[in-house]
C-alpha cells in the first residue's frame, strides 16, 4: 500500500473534517452547518460500524476460548454468549423499552455493575493505606486532610465538634477544588494541543501507528 493511501489521504480527511466542525462551532459561515451535520451523521455511522466490529472481535476471541476449552476461561465465554444472545433476541423482538427487557436489564446488568463498583471500595481502601503515610511531607498533608474530611462527614463527630464540618467543607470547596481546576485546565490545554497536532498531521495514532 502506497504512502499516499496510508498517510496522506487519512490526514487530509481528518484535516478537512476537523476544520469544518471547528468553523461550524465558532463561526457563522453559510453552507457550513449542513456539511458539518452531514459529517456528524457520518461519525454516527462509523461508530455503529466500529461497534459491530467490536462485537465481531468479541465473538471471535470468546469463540476461540470455547473451542480450545481454555482453563478458567471457556465457561465464562460460554456464559457471555448466552447472555448476549438473550439480550439481542429480547431487544430485537420486543424492543428495548418493553417491560421484559427493562426487567432483565435492571435485575442483571445493573446488579452486576453495582457489585463491581462496590468492589472498588476495597481497592480504594488499599490505595489510601499506601498513600496515607508519614514517609514524606506530602503524604503527611494528604493524611491530615483525609482524616479531617472523613471526620467532617461523620454525624457523631459533627454533633460533638460542629467546626469539623466547616473545616471539611473548606478543604473540599477550596483546596481540593483548586487542584481539580488546575488538572482540568491542564487536560483542556492538552486536548487543544492534541487537536492542533492532529490537524497538522503530527498525531498519527488514529492511522494505526506512530509513524
Amino acid at each position: 500500500m502506497s504512502i499516499t493511501v496510508r498517510r496522506t489521504i487519512p490526514m487530509l480527511i481528518t484535516l478537512v473534517a476537523g476544520l469544518v466542525l471547528f468553523i461550524d462551532y465558532f463561526f457563522r459561515v453559510p453552507y457550513v452547518p449542513p456539511v458539518a451535520s452531514m459529517l456528524l451523521d457520518f461519525g454516527i455511522v462509523i461508530a455503529a460500524f466500529a461497534l459491530g466490529l467490536g462485537a465481531a472481535n468479541l465473538v471471535m476471541i470468546h469463540g476461540r476460548h470455547i473451542r480450545k476449552r481454555t482453563p478458567r476461561q471457556w465457561y465464562f465465554s460460554a456464559w457471555m454468549f448466552i447472555v448476549m444472545i438473550v439480550f439481542i433476541v429480547i431487544g430485537v423482538s420486543l424492543s428495548m423499552n418493553s417491560p421484559t427487557y427493562v426487567w432483565l436489564f435492571d435485575n442483571t446488568l445493573t446488579a452486576v455493575s453495582t457489585t463491581i463498583y462496590s468492589l472498588l471500595a476495597f481497592f480504594i481502601a488499599s490505595g489510601a493505606y499506601r498513600a496515607f503515610r508519614f514517609r514524606t511531607r506530602e503524604g503527611a498533608l494528604l493524611l491530615i486532610a483525609g482524616i479531617i474530611t472523613m471526620l467532617g462527614n461523620i454525624p457523631l463527630i459533627v454533633s460533638v465538634y460542629p467546626g469539623s464540618s466547616q473545616l471539611s467543607g473548606w478543604i473540599m470547596d477550596v483546596v481540593t477544588m483548586a487542584g481539580l481546576r488546575a488538572i482540568l485546565i491542564g487536560a483542556s490545554v492538552g486536548t487543544v494541543i492534541l487537536g492542533i497536532r492532529t490537524f497538522l498531521g503530527r498525531e498519527r495514532g488514529y492511522m494505526g501507528g506512530r509513524e
